[in-house]
């Protein structure tokens, strides 16, 4: 496996079973594994896409720019496999930063859908996988109508892991651009004919040069996109309660009104939590590109929030690409923040919605201020991520999992622990500033790896445990404890 050695440690307070009596409990956290490359860097980077299969193995999508190509790649429990191409030979696929192909899955089923170049008289097309990605069906065209245009194409899956497939179509000469579903009936084998879907509510047309998204929950289709009426460019969601035939609600999702006479080049992204929506996009704030975060009802789409995600960023900064993932209420929000020209991947999530995100975290650690185009999804207490880290010119998977931590109380900071970790050839050295009851040592499961008996030193040492995450948790001879968290290279 290859892997990305630190250039920052995360530090966390976690709870286990019989420790921590001395906090309130109930809070919860990242446990944050180590980045993996998922390619080399022969293979390019270009708006890496994630999703997961029936096991929750993750599968990678992702283009290479100067050869117009689509790579997947599957985990194998250990590393990423050989990239395989989706694009067939003598076919171009539109790759792009700010647009491009996705991936979608049921169970081992794997779809992706791409834009064929030239944009002018290229189709779209599906491929599929029934063996998580190792190998592939032929292509299948989606855009069945010759005589229109097509570009932008979103996937999901729905019930029995049938493929939907959204675009946007043109009348001959780029002429009112709308965006159109088409659903297949006999599991990506062929398509039906699209039906119109924003040009049932949203006034005018959409905007040109915006992605959507396609995304399903509790028996809707829901198609998210910028639209465009006389440069008022807000964000729309029209849904379908009938397997797509007919797309019969709709709405504005934003509270004001984006007024702008040029083409962002960003859509918007939603998932589905009981009744209602969760999304995210980029708005221009006062000239500056910023991430705003909103919840609608799922039945009539009235939007109930909308709030900047981080209203603290300097005014000169940027905010772009972002992207959700979560189940019920727990959700992750992952986008691009770049600040005096250093691009990084940036993370809030949440167990109660939209209106209980967290702190701002980094997910890559590689600082080297080229971190771009990050991708998330989510399954079983674990987010996973992917991006584009354009300084190795590679794509990069991180993992992390949901876990329990403890509150901090009032008083902390007089009576708080301070445990470091450093290595000496093959041990660890575990010193603390009080002497040292026991020390024990678990993984990122929770499981217990062993315990040493401190006998009243304050510094202990620890065989450097194989490649991976473990939680040191010292506890004291005056009783206080404390935890903390080692990953890296190890026997």
């Amino acid at each position: 496996m290859q892997k990305i050695h630190h250039m920052k440690k995360h530090l966390y307070l976690i709870v286990t079973a019989t420790l921590f009596c001395q906090f309130s409990l109930g809070q919860t956290g990242l446990v944050w594994e180590d980045p993996v490359v998922v390619a080399g860097s022969s293979f390019d980077n270009t708006r890496p896409r994630i999703a997961l299969l029936g096991n929750d193995v993750p599968v990678v999508l992702w283009g290479k720019m100067s050869t117009d190509v689509n790579y997947v790649s599957q985990w194998d429990g250990a590393a990423f496999g050989a990239p395989v191409k989706i694009t067939q030979v003598g076919t171009d696929a539109f790759v792009s930063t700010w647009a491009g192909s996705e991936i979608a899955t049921s169970g081992d089923t794997v779809f992706v859908v791409y834009k064929e170049d030239q944009a002018a008289s290229g189709s779209i097309y599906t491929r599929r996988s029934l063996d998580g990605g190792a190998t592939w069906n032929d292509t299948v065209k989606v855009d069945v109508i010759n005589s229109l245009m097509s570009r932008f194409p979103s996937i999901t899956t729905g019930v029995g892991g049938t493929p939907i497939v959204a675009f946007m179509e043109f009348d001959q000469g780029w002429a009112d651009p709308r965006y159109v579903v088409s659903n297949s009936n006999d599991g990506g084998q062929s398509y039906l004919d699209p039906v119109q879907a924003s040009d049932v509510f949203a006034p005018g047309e959409v905007c040109d040069c915006c992605p959507a998204e396609i995304f399903q929950g509790n028996g809707k289709q829901i198609l998210f996109f910028r639209n465009n009426d006389n440069d008022h460019r807000d964000m729309w969601a029209i849904s379908s309660g009938n397997g797509g035939a007919i797309f019969d609600q709709g709405n504005d999702m934003e509270f004001g009104t984006t007024m702008l006479s040029v083409c962002l080049s960003s859509g918007p992204t939603g998932i589905v939590s009981g009744d209602s929506i969760y999304y995210t996009w980029m708005s221009p704030v006062n000239g500056n590109a910023r991430i705003e975060v909103g919840s609608a009802t799922l039945n009539d789409l009235t939007p109930i929030t909308n709030a900047p995600i981080d209203a603290s960023v300097p005014s000169s900064s940027a905010q772009n690409f972002p992207r959700i993932a979560g189940m019920n209420d727990t959700l992750a929000i992952v986008w691009e923040q770049t600040i005096s020209g250093s691009s990084e991947c940036v993370v809030r999530w949440s167990v109660n919605g939209v209106q209980g995100l967290s702190a701002k975290d980094t997910v890559n650690l590689d600082l080297s201020g080229g971190q771009t185009n990050p991708d998330i999804a989510y399954s079983n207490g674990y987010f996973h991520f992917v991006w584009q880290n354009n300084s190795t010119n590679e794509v990069i998977y991180r993992r992390a999992q949901l876990a329990e931590l403890t509150s901090i109380p009032e008083d902390y900071m007089n009576n708080k622990v301070e445990v470091h970790i450093g290595r000496s050839g093959g041990q660890l050295i575990i010193s603390s500033t009080a002497p040292i009851r026991e020390l024990s040592v678990f993984d990122v499961q929770g499981k217990s790896v062993g315990t040493l008996v401190g006998n009243g030193s304050s510094s202990l040492e620890w065989p450097v445990p194989a490649n991976g995450t473990y939680l040191f948790n010292v506890l004291l001879e005056d009783g206080r404890s404390s935890t903390v968290k080692w990953s890296g290279a190890g026997q």
